[in-house]
């Protein structure tokens, strides 16, 4: 009896790859079909993510009703906000304002500052001058807050 040739065993091994090698690409086909499937359920998620508005939304009805100040149809948007202009500069306006009441606390110096129309708060300029020792700040003892002397 002979043995098996090696051109014989390779060829049945060629074969043997070959089956492999085909089963291999029908289960990598029906791997990507069910993945487009699973994509196509869930909207479209694989892949690269779209930036911006959604498509099919509508460009500027959805802004408008959500901020009533934004730009209208119309031509009309918000006011272009400017820079105010007062008679006393505000750290002036704190100093006086000390200097007039005895001792105000912080929480008078900020209401000071609203009713004169200003923007923000007062606790910038407070910190200013209490930094370069215009005013003196006394800690309030089991409060918060401060005082506040010339």
């Amino acid at each position: 009896m002979r043995a098996p040739s090696k051109a014989a065993d390779l060829s049945s091994r060629v074969d043997q790859l070959l089956e492999q090698r085909q089963q291999h690409l029908e289960a990598a086909e029906k791997l990507s079909s069910t993945i487009e499937e699973i994509e196509r359920l869930l909207g479209g998620v694989g892949g690269a993510r779209r930036r911006g508005r959604p498509p099919g939304r509508p460009k500027a009805t959805a802004a408008v009703a959500a901020y009533p100040g934004a730009a209208r149809p119309g031509g009309r948007g918000r006011k272009k906000r400017t820079r105010q202009r007062f008679e006393i500069s505000g750290e002036q306006s704190i100093i006086n304002f000390i200097k007039s009441n005895r001792n105000p606390t912080t929480q008078d110096v900020k209401k000071h500052w609203a009713s004169e129309g200003r923007g923000g708060t007062a606790d910038n300029a407070l910190s200013k001058l209490v930094r370069e020792r215009k005013i003196k700040r006394i800690p309030l003892v089991g409060e918060r807050g401060s005082r506040y002397a010339v």
